[in-house]
């Protein structure tokens, strides 16, 4: 078995370069949903995702793993200052973000953003996945820690 980190599951970004029959077989974690299957655009999500990405990011691979990567850092911060209201001292935002317990609608079923005061790693989930030369397919339920 070959394993590569959650940071190279780009197929736009590392596997292509690479050469996709080479990189057949290679599992990784994930924490995203897909967004390319045609039935995972049945997804409110995703397509909500997709569009956002057409209006603001058009000229952007969609088989870059790193837009959807992205996307979900900027919701978890849109929440944060929501969370701030108009007092958006730093120590205020700090706060927030080491308070935060949300779904977010691109992230697989099961896997939330959780912080604590005591604790800032924000995703403790991940499923893993396989390369099966075209495409990431799930291999297996979220685990968690």
């Amino acid at each position: 078995m070959q394993f590569i980190p959650n940071a190279s599951l780009s197929v736009a970004a590392f596997l292509d370069p690479a050469g996709l029959e080479k990189a057949a077989g290679v599992i990784t974690n994930a924490r995203s949903k897909g967004w390319l299957s045609p039935r995972a655009k049945s997804d409110l999500a995703v397509r909500e995702f997709l569009d956002w990405m057409g209006t603001y990011n058009p000229q952007a691979s969609l088989r870059d793993q790193d837009n959807v990567a992205g996307y979900e850092r900027a919701q978890a911060r849109v929440e944060v200052l929501k969370k701030c209201g108009d007092n958006l001292t730093r120590a205020n935002v700090m706060k927030q973000a080491a308070s935060l317990d949300l779904e977010l609608g691109m992230l697989r079923p099961g896997i939330k953003i959780k912080t604590s005061p005591t604790d800032y790693q924000p995703i403790k989930q991940l499923f893993l996945m396989r390369f099966d030369g075209k495409e990431w397919v799930p291999c297996g339920d979220t685990i968690s820690d």
